[in-house]
């Protein structure tokens, strides 16, 4: 970890992936369905909702990687809590499940 606390680049790197964790936790907590992130330059990106959990992976290797075990459980309790989500195939089996007919003979 010594070669990166003089890189300034790491901590560009550093607190872009944390503004991303934070956007994505943002995004959870208020259910919305896409986050506007902020790149350091200043350009804004829309990140949807099914992207949210590759990035989350990435961002929890970053942060193993060079120790920063408090981000890192930030974004497992983002990860969980996306992971717990009902999935796309799931919701439509229960919509035509509660669609079908049912015979009372």
């Amino acid at each position: 970890m010594d070669s990166t606390s003089e890189d300034p680049l790491f901590y560009t790197v550093l607190e872009a992936v944390r503004r991303i964790v934070t956007s994505i936790e943002y995004g959870l907590q208020f259910n919305e369905d896409n986050i506007e992130i902020e790149e350091p330059a200043g350009n804004h990106f829309k990140l949807p909702r099914q992207q949210w959990l590759g990035e989350l992976r990435v961002a929890v290797k970053f942060f193993e990687e060079n120790e920063y075990y408090e981000d890192c459980a930030r974004c497992i309790r983002a990860i969980e809590q996306l992971e717990a989500e009902p999935t796309i195939e799931q919701i439509i089996r229960q919509v035509s499940n509660h669609a079908q007919p049912k015979n009372d003979d």
